[in-house]
């Protein structure tokens, strides 16, 4: 999802053509849903091209619908494609993904809002900052725990972020 969308950034910032930057934010949605909220960046950085800086006529006259309906189309190819899929597999176009599995029996006992819910990010706060590997004194030595990892343990660049600059 990261290159798909740093393609899309590359491209919306060099060759301003909507249509690719499009497909490739798509692809992005496809690999990782959430890269979707990048879309009002897009629709910002196309401005130019849809919202002329002319001052005749009113506002709703001087949109260009062009640019975004391009932009539309190539994120719409992988959301469509995104929805056939989860329709031919799961029988539903939504991501019902997460309720089948072998532990779909187990998810009311530790998920009983869903897999989704707002009430989980006090217990996912401290997982994310805090946890560590499991060190121990037998092979494999160090093993993972099924709840996660800290980020910046996972991903040393954010911790060397913090001493960037």
């Amino acid at each position: 999802a990261v290159l798909f969308l740093f393609l899309a950034i590359y491209v919306t910032l060099t060759y301003r053509n909507p249509l690719l930057a499009g497909l490739l934010l798509g692809a992005a949605f496809w690999s990782r849903q959430p890269t979707i909220f990048a879309l009002p960046f897009f629709v910002i950085m196309f401005s130019d091209q849809w919202l002329p800086q002319s001052r005749s006529g009113t506002l709703i006259k001087r949109i260009d619908l062009k640019p975004l309906l391009w932009l539309a189309m190539g994120v719409g190819f992988f959301v469509l494609l995104h929805f056939t899929y989860n329709y031919l597999r799961f029988g539903t176009p939504l991501d019902a993904g997460y309720y089948s599995g072998g532990q779909v029996s187990e998810l009311p006992a530790v998920y009983p809002h869903g897999p989704f819910h707002i009430s989980y990010i006090s217990r996912h706060i401290p997982i994310v900052f805090e946890s560590l590997p499991i060190f121990t004194s037998q092979a494999p030595y160090i093993s993972f725990s099924w709840g996660g990892m800290a980020i910046w343990a996972t991903t040393p660049a954010f911790f060397y972020a913090l001493f960037a600059g």
